[in-house]
């Protein structure tokens, strides 16, 4: 007679694979709750509106025009295929293609109108899959939103397609996660995983998920997976080329240094998720790189609700697991990032280091931040009894109280997003000069007064097409 505990032990594999394929290939329909629009509606006027420092729709930022509008002043649509820092940047390109055929005084209108209604686009992918993993709607909008009106949005990812590459990896990540009936919606979503594909190198993570999801999805479930890796593998076979960022830290500084990376990590991943950009740097001109123990102190609280979620409401489970698996996944992405930095750049003795948060920080909290509204929120409904709905509730609304404070706190922006000229005021100077004679004319963009000198010389048929 056959032993009895491995054929156990497969019948509980196979229940367990059964279990994984139906919940990540079973169709979740899209309801846009009333909640969900008023969130995204919330976050669209949050992108658009002026901030104390400026508005970022009257400025145009570094290459949005260095790079995107100048070289589609000069190659036109062929510059959707031109590499900038090793890689292409198909969305960016070929929205600023668009904005070009308007009145050249709107651009930077339809820059942060059409980066804000990226974002949007964005939470409606990360909706349906939020609300599936976490068993309620209402949680399921407010992760959704974060991309929207979380605190570090309001800081260098502001109002310009330059950072919009960020937002790119994280669609992808979703992509491989959600799960629609209709070729309406999966082709949408494949839209969507093509134009990230040919934007943002760091898909190229996604890729053994996008393979999960081509494998156990059937039909028009798998054309989103396979355009998006289709465009993945293009992107790197064809163009990409070696970057001239010069020395980078790579892979091996962090795995030799994991007392620093940790320390890295834990302070733009978790800790400047929750307390944004402004009140992580305040709190660092007081105690230093010590700070790194605000992220920590963060990741234990998440673990003490994950023994509880999973000691008092097993059927959490699920949303629970997705919850830390956004949280691991946006620390793998910032080890990433990480990884093609400079020791200066994550230098954590200077306070203002952590400031760079639409290149370092934002990277992990567009995942971390959903996955703590997620544990934060299994752990608010928590049933009797009393004392372990009482430490669950109370830690997980503890966590959610911190992020009004800190969207607060960085609601004036970046100041660099608007230390130049008007975006209205140089089309005015730069139409006086092409009246008066000129064939082209050197236009600064936004911000000046730092080391790199963010001008470049545009045709004056740019400003003087009616």
């Amino acid at each position: 007679m056959p032993p009895i505990a491995p054929a156990v032990s497969q019948q509980t594999q196979r229940r367990f694979l059964l279990r994984l394929k139906t919940e990540l290939t079973e169709a979740t329909p899209f309801r846009a709750t009333r909640l969900f629009c008023t969130l995204v509606a919330i976050g669209l006027v949050f992108q658009l509106m002026p901030r104390p420092n400026g508005w970022t729709l009257d400025h145009i930022h570094k290459e949005d025009g260095v790079i995107f509008l100048s070289d589609f002043a000069h190659l036109g649509w062929a510059s959707f295929f031109e590499p900038y820092s090793g890689y292409l940047h198909l969305l960016p390109r070929l929205l600023t293609g668009v904005g070009t055929l308007l009145p050249i005084e709107f651009f930077g209108i339809w820059v942060g109108i059409t980066t804000a209604l990226v974002k949007a686009a964005v939470s409606l992918v990360m909706y349906p899959v939020m609300t599936r993993w976490l068993r309620s709607a209402r949680w399921g909008a407010i992760a959704a939103a974060a991309p929207l009106i979380s605190p570090l949005a309001s800081q260098e990812v502001l109002g310009n397609y330059t950072n919009l590459r960020w937002y790119m990896a994280l669609v992808v990540f979703f992509i491989a996660w959600a799960a629609q009936n209709g070729w309406r919606a999966n082709m949408g979503l494949a839209l969507f995983g093509l134009l990230a594909g040919f934007t943002e190198p760091l898909t190229v993570l996604v890729v053994p998920l996008l393979l999960a999801r081509a494998w156990l999805n059937r039909g028009w479930g798998r054309a989103p997976a396979i355009i998006a890796l289709s465009a993945i593998a293009t992107h790197f076979v064809f163009f990409m080329t070696p970057s001239s960022r010069g020395d980078v830290l790579g892979v091996g500084y962090l795995l030799s240094h994991p007392a620093n990376t940790f320390q890295g990590l834990m302070l733009r991943g978790p800790g400047a998720s929750l307390f944004g950009s402004n009140l992580s740097k305040a709190a660092m001109q007081l105690v230093g790189s010590w700070f790194w123990l605000a992220g920590f102190a963060v990741v234990i609280v998440l673990a003490l609700l994950t023994v509880v979620i999973v000691r008092r409401q097993r059927d959490s489970v699920p949303g629970l697991v997705f919850s830390w698996t956004l949280i691991i996944w946006g620390l793998v992405v910032l080890s990433a990032t990480m990884s093609f930095s400079t020791l200066e750049a994550l230098d954590m003795g200077l306070w203002y280091s952590v400031g760079q948060t639409s290149r370092y920080a934002l990277s992990a909290s567009e995942y971390i931040l959903p996955g703590l509204i997620g544990i934060a929120s299994l752990s608010v409904k928590l049933r009797p009894p009393m004392p372990w709905r009482i430490i669950g509730a109370s830690l997980g609304a503890s966590l959610l109280a911190v992020l009004p404070l800190a969207t607060a706190a960085d609601f004036p922006g970046d100041k660099m997003n608007y230390a130049g000229p008007s975006w209205t005021a140089t089309v005015q100077e730069s139409r006086r000069l092409c009246t008066a004679g000129a064939h082209e004319v050197v236009v600064p963009f936004t911000p000046q007064g730092t080391p790199v000198v963010w001008t470049s010389t545009l045709p004056c048929a740019v400003f003087l097409r009616a």
